[in-house]
């Protein structure tokens, strides 16, 4: 009883699994090491189990499974495959790809590979203890293919030409190889019935984009294509990033000027006729504020003017081209500027509010100290009334309270030398031993004689 029942699940078995190892009509394809590396082949939801995965020392050649049933496909359609792969022990059977006998040539062209890894995953096949992976694509089935039994051929390998080099996508297999080629491989076939249909309609190109376009801004290319497109191929010359092969690519320009952008659109009833529209790219003004050095003493203001567009929009709710605040702690404040073209460039200032640490005035004529100009640049100077003060001294303060000059001098005239400091905020004492005969805010501008 136990024979009887080994025996019909060994015809069992060959029956599910029926293969054929002579390839012909069609080329041969073996390796130096052939073992299985294939989990199983899915077409449309219907899948085909080819067994355990192998190993190096395993002797698996090629095989056509003949008896593996997919169901059948129609011209002009698409049709979703899926393929199951093993993680092997190996490191270079790293790529895949598989055919299509579409023109029923004996011969697999190279328009006739359908998948590999550059096309799906773009990157290895699992080796040593890596997941197992499933690779799905959505194939667009010709619509110009006869009905018919179709041969499939799927081959799975190192790169032959160099088998240890690291992944790289422009390594495509060949359908056709010999066990001279030191590799590790598996080949399968398998067939599908392909039947006639009205096919799909190819594309009629169209797309849209904003109606005002700026340089250094992205936009989205809308493709507003008829008859459900499944490929688009773009392009825009002069465009800073040309646009991708996908259905709402973005683009940006970096000059202004006129330029133009092709689409052309297809799917499995072909392509569409390629079309192409104008763009008109206008250039961002380039917004100014003024003035460079924003530093103030708390309780003081400053006013800011912009320039560089047409039209201009604060933080703070002005639409002006100048602005005066007086904010009590550092605040940031930004402008929208915008052209007579409708672009626009955000920019903004910070005014930096600093605590003056100056000494307070305790003279009561300090009036009849004058200190001029202001802003200065340079030199500055000091005027004290004849006969006054023997001996005073000249100490001027940064923002932060630290002495950045300082000079001891006599007579009613005399100067300090500003040249080496940067503009800003200053404060100027002046004194005769410890008594304070003036005190001042002081504006360096530096920028005046260079």
């Amino acid at each position: 009883m136990k024979k009887i029942f080994f025996s019909i699940s060994i015809i069992l078995y060959s029956i599910s699994h029926a293969q054929i190892t002579n390839p012909a009509p069609y080329c041969g394809s073996s390796f130096q090491n052939n073992y299985n590396m294939v989990q199983n082949v899915s077409i449309n939801g219907t899948s085909f189990s080819i067994g355990t995965v192998g190993s190096w020392s395993s002797t698996n050649t090629y095989k056509y499974y003949n008896n593996a049933v997919f169901p059948s496909l129609t011209a002009g359609n698409t049709a979703t495959f899926s393929i199951g792969f093993y993680s092997v022990q190996d490191a270079e059977p790293r790529y895949f790809s598989m055919w299509i006998d579409y023109n029923n040539n004996n011969t697999f062209d190279a328009n006739e590979l359908v998948m590999s890894n550059a096309t799906t995953t773009n990157t290895d096949l699992p080796t040593f203890n890596q997941p197992n992976v499933t690779v799905n694509k959505t194939i667009a089935i010709p619509v110009s293919v006869t009905a018919g039994s179709k041969r499939i051929r799927l081959v799975r390998s190192q790169d032959p030409a160099n088998p240890f080099a690291p992944y790289s996508s422009a390594v495509t297999l060949q359908p056709c190889n010999t066990t001279s080629t030191f590799a590790y491989g598996c080949t399968y076939d398998f067939s599908v019935n392909i039947t006639a249909g009205g096919g799909a309609t190819a594309p009629v190109a169209n797309f849209s984009f904003p109606s005002t376009i700026c340089t250094g801004k992205t936009y989205t290319l809308t493709d507003n294509s008829t008859n459900t497109p499944t490929t688009w191929s773009w392009t825009a010359v002069g465009a800073t990033n040309p646009p991708a092969a996908i259905q709402n690519p973005v683009i940006s320009f970096n000059s202004a000027g006129v330029y133009t952008v092709t689409l052309v659109a297809g799917n499995a009833g072909g392509s569409s006729a390629p079309v192409s529209k104008t763009l008109t790219v206008n250039a961002s003004p380039t917004i100014n504020i003024l003035p460079n050095n924003t530093t103030i003493c708390q309780g003081n203001s400053v006013t800011m003017t912009v320039s560089g567009a047409a039209t201009y929009s604060w933080s703070n709710g002005s639409t002006s081209t100048s602005v005066n605040v007086t904010p009590s702690v550092t605040t940031n404040y930004s402008v929208t500027g915008t052209s007579q073209a409708g672009c626009s460039v955000l920019a903004s200032k910070t005014v930096s509010v600093v605590i003056c640490t100056g000494v307070e005035s305790f003279l009561l004529n300090e009036n009849n100290i004058r200190i001029y100009p202001n802003p200065a640049s340079d030199v500055l100077q000091v005027s004290i009334p004849s006969g006054t003060f023997q001996d005073y001294a000249l100490e001027l303060y940064n923002t932060l309270g630290q002495m950045v000059a300082y000079k001891k001098t006599s007579g009613n005239l005399s100067q300090i030398t500003i040249e080496h400091l940067e503009s800003g905020y200053y404060h100027l004492v002046i004194k005769s031993g410890d008594q304070v005969l003036k005190s001042s805010a002081i504006y360096i501008n530096n920028n005046l004689n260079k």
